[in-house]
């Protein structure tokens, strides 16, 4: 008798893409994150809540939120409605390229984009 794999319930899979939604956004590398928590986790352990293939218990869910500085309630989705994510897929790339960037150079593109903007 062969067995199905069981898929990720569509809450867990949310939880961890607004996991790695606010990581993403807080400029936290997986390791970082792990370390911040009152009980600390490792990187690959992050990651499996980022993908859904580990379920996040709500005690861990309720560190994560602390350690993000955001309230529990943002790893879940409105009841009554679908939540707007923060920042779109490209928003996302291109704050992951800007993060990394000198404080001189991310000045000088701020600069740019708003002069750019003025036309």
């Amino acid at each position: 008798m062969t067995r199905l794999k069981k898929q990720p319930h569509p809450i867990d899979l949310y939880a961890g893409r607004k996991l790695c939604e606010a990581r993403t956004i807080r400029g936290l590398s997986q390791q970082d994150l792990g370390k911040r928590l009152g009980h600390p986790i490792t990187f690959q352990q992050v990651q499996k809540y980022e993908n859904g293939a580990n379920r996040i218990a709500v005690s861990r869910l309720y560190e994560f939120a602390i350690a993000l500085q955001l309230p529990l309630t943002y790893f879940l989705p409105a009841q009554e409605s679908e939540t707007t994510p923060l920042l779109s897929p490209q928003d996302t790339k291109l704050l992951e390229q800007f993060r990394p960037l000198s404080p001189d150079i991310q000045d000088a593109l701020l600069t740019l984009m708003k002069k750019t903007g003025q036309r």
